[in-house]
């Protein structure tokens, strides 16, 4: 819940910004709006995150030296009838696969877009934006001025890639797990390739 919170913050944390220097007329979030979107961050934190509440289990397996406990998933399983076979076949976790790729949306999709959108446009704006006039052409303020400039592009792009490298492999990692077809043989290839 609190990971959900905390990028949809980064996400409005970037609009704010996009809104603040690109569209200086407007007017600005006063204290009452700032609070209802926290309000609405955790609300919509918290419903995201409520299937994990009911479907995550805790386990526990006791061996001689010790007990081992870990939490997992233990989301209803379903079944669908293949005409082909006129069986029913049982469908591993169909609710955890839509779950989860909604997360991954939530998580990392729609707000490296936001961000994208929002940093892209500061970026333009600032190429945009003449220095001012009065500054000599040559004069050290104006190099100051240009190298705030470059230094603020470099913080705006350093936010976009390094969201994109630290949560990339994890989302990569819940797409896989969600999508994966379980069989039971993952568990013995995978001992056979560790064991090589």
């Amino acid at each position: 819940m609190c990971l959900i919170a905390a990028i949809s913050t980064l996400s409005l944390i970037s609009l704010d910004r996009f809104k603040g220097i690109v569209c200086t007329m407007r007017k600005k979030i006063d204290r009452k709006q700032s609070i209802q979107a926290i309000i609405l961050i955790w609300l919509f934190s918290s419903l995201a995150a409520f299937p994990i509440f009911i479907y995550r289990k805790q386990y526990k397996r006791i061996w001689r030296n010790h007990v081992e406990v870990w939490c997992s998933d233990a989301w209803p399983i379903s079944y669908k009838f293949e005409p082909n076979s006129k069986c029913i076949v049982k469908v591993n976790e169909p609710f955890r696969r839509v779950y989860y790729t909604f997360i991954s949306f939530v998580l990392f999709f729609i707000p490296i877009l936001i961000m994208l959108f929002s940093y892209s446009l500061i970026m333009r704006k600032l190429k945009r934006t003449k220095i001012l006039r009065f500054v000599r052409e040559n004069s050290s303020e104006k190099n100051i001025l240009v190298r705030r400039r470059q230094k603020v592009n470099l913080l705006l792009i350093g936010l976009i890639v390094s969201f994109t490298i630290c949560w990339s492999p994890v989302q990569v990692l819940i797409l896989y797990e969600a999508y994966k077809q379980f069989d039971g043989q993952e568990v013995k290839q995978t001992s056979k390739f560790l064991s090589e």
